[in-house]
Order: C-alpha cells, then sequence, then structure tokens
C-alpha cells in the first residue's frame, strides 16, 4: 500500500510539471530597417526550422514593427505569450504597402508589398534564436541587389 502512495504521489508531482515540458521560450526583439529606413508597420515571422531529430521544434512567433522599426516577438501558442523558441528560425518580414502604392512587374515584390518577395514570399532569411535571447534580430533590407 505504502509503495502505491509514493508511486502516486511521484505521478502527481509529475503531472504538475508538465507545463515546462517542450520548448525552451525566450524573448526576442529587434529592429527592421528597408533601405536604411525603419520599417513600420511590418509583420515579422519567426518559424523554427525542424530537423531529422526534431521535426516540429516548436510554435512560431511574430511581431508587428512600431514606427522606428522596432519588434517584439510574441509566441503563436495557446495562450499567446511573449518570445520565441530556441532555435534557428526561417524569417518572413511583410510590410502593408503605402496607400495608393502600384507594383511594378520589375520590383521582385509581391502585388502592393513594398518589401521585396526575397525577405517574405521567397524568404532566406534565418534567425538563430540562442538560449539566453536577445534584443539584436535587426534585418536590413535592401530594395535593390
Amino acid at each position: 500500500m505504502r509503495s502505491r502512495l509514493t508511486l502516486a504521489a511521484a505521478l502527481i508531482l509529475a503531472a504538475g510539471c508538465s507545463k515546462d515540458v517542450g520548448p525552451k521560450v525566450v524573448q526576442v526583439s529587434g529592429r527592421v530597417t528597408l533601405d536604411g529606413q525603419p520599417l513600420a508597420k511590418a509583420r515579422v515571422e519567426f518559424q523554427p526550422i525542424g530537423s531529422t531529430d526534431n521535426p516540429n521544434p516548436g510554435a512560431g512567433s511574430f511581431g508587428i514593427t512600431d514606427a522606428d522599426g522596432r519588434y517584439t516577438l510574441t509566441l503563436m501558442a495557446s495562450p499567446p505569450r511573449p518570445g520565441a523558441v530556441v532555435a534557428t528560425h526561417r524569417v518572413v518580414i511583410r510590410a502593408k504597402p503605402p496607400a495608393g502604392a502600384t507594383d511594378e512587374a520589375s520590383t521582385g515584390k509581391a502585388p502592393g508589398e513594398p518589401v521585396p518577395a526575397k525577405y517574405n514570399t521567397d524568404s532566406a532569411l534565418k534567425f538563430p534564436v540562442p538560449s539566453g535571447g536577445t534584443d539584436k534580430a535587426d534585418f536590413e533590407l535592401k530594395t535593390k541587389g
């Protein structure tokens, strides 16, 4: 009987700690510029890249830039919380087009998108989120070159 009580207590303690199981989430923030100017109202998305050993490293994160191009990531989980999973992430940056904007076929941008496709639909941007978090997740985007 005593061993059953000990086992039951151990299971209850383990269940109580289960909310801490899962990928480590840390604070991540940074700044986005486009051609040297702050990029306001842009959506910055981080999606952890899986591997053979860990095909699903955790939920993605996003942030919206302010007038100075600064953002802080929020984990897309239930419930949402600040941060990003410690892993290497694919990064996608999209911005709302300015009012009255038109696109041209030669710009390399999605229709109405001021940010070139190489930073969003065709993004090869990657960012390794360190275990201590960072406030230096900065991206200097360029429309040419």
